[in-house]
């Protein structure tokens, strides 16, 4: 058991610094490009979203996500919040 948490924290830095590390990039260089009305990941692919639901106000979407592989490689689910289906906010990784 004390393996597989080590193994889950190992993975939660992963994504942070590799999230973090885009943050910083688009600071640096502007995000002109983010998508404005569509669910995107701070970082690498998003696919298959689904598990959208509504609980008291708050709207949930979940989707697959590899931070790591614009392509796909190893997939986590992430999650965005939103209280308007407009503004979404990015909740981070949810599932391994």
């Amino acid at each position: 058991m004390e393996k597989g948490r080590q193994e889950h924290e190992c993975i939660n830095k992963l994504v942070d610094m590799t999230e973090e590390m885009m943050k910083e990039k688009e600071q640096k260089e502007g995000a002109d490009y983010r998508e404005k009305l569509h669910l995107m990941p701070p970082v690498g692919w998003l696919n298959d979203p689904n598990g959208l639901c509504q609980l008291n106000g708050i709207y949930h979407a979940f989707f697959q996500y590899s931070p790591f592989n614009a392509e796909g490689g190893v997939k986590m689910w992430g999650h965005y919040t939103s209280k308007d289906m407009i503004d979404w906010e990015y909740q981070g990784v949810k599932l391994y």
